[in-house]
């Protein structure tokens, strides 16, 4: 684990000044597994239960770490048919996803979680910023949509709009 100065930012750019820590790349194939779900629903500490998905191992982990910060209990999933059953399976209070997956894309999975249940608000983060119009929004039950790179305190925002927590 080294320390550096920064901060983290999740996305495609630089990191901005801060003091952050990281693990290097060879250090990876070590790295403890994410920590198991918990059971999902909201409680008395604040937080919601968030199902994270992305394809990006390294993405996965940071959206998991930042949503971490507002002591919301999460759960992930590595694409969006693997996300599909977990939100079957679990009360989640939020589905988090990237855009571009193989298999199943962002928009897809914020279609068929919205058949499943309804009232169950969708975040897409994505690179691809200007991609999603209003009318896929729309259609598909997306709530919002965020730009790569996205900082902790905007998707923390986020997530407290959408549930009606913040």
């Amino acid at each position: 684990m080294a320390t550096l100065d920064g901060a983290p930012e999740v996305g495609t750019t630089g990191l901005p000044p801060g003091r952050f820590s990281f693990r290097d790349r060879g250090a990876r194939a070590s790295m403890p597994p994410p920590a198991a779900s918990r059971p999902a629903g909201g409680d008395d500490r604040g937080g919601v239960a968030v199902l994270v998905v992305d394809d990006d191992v390294e993405m996965l982990a940071a959206l998991r770490d930042m949503l971490a910060r507002g002591r919301h209990r999460i759960d992930t999933a590595s694409d969006g048919e693997e996300a599909l059953r977990r939100f079957a399976d679990a009360a989640f209070d939020v589905v988090v996803t990237d855009l571009a997956m193989p298999r199943m894309d962002g928009l897809q999975l914020a279609r068929r979680c919205r058949c499943v249940r309804p009232g169950v608000p969708v975040v897409v983060v994505t690179a691809w910023d200007g991609l999603v119009s209003d009318a896929d929004m729309e259609e598909n039950g997306v709530a919002r949509v965020l730009a790569k790179p996205v900082r902790a305190a905007v998707l923390l925002d986020a997530v407290a709009e959408v549930t009606g927590r913040g």
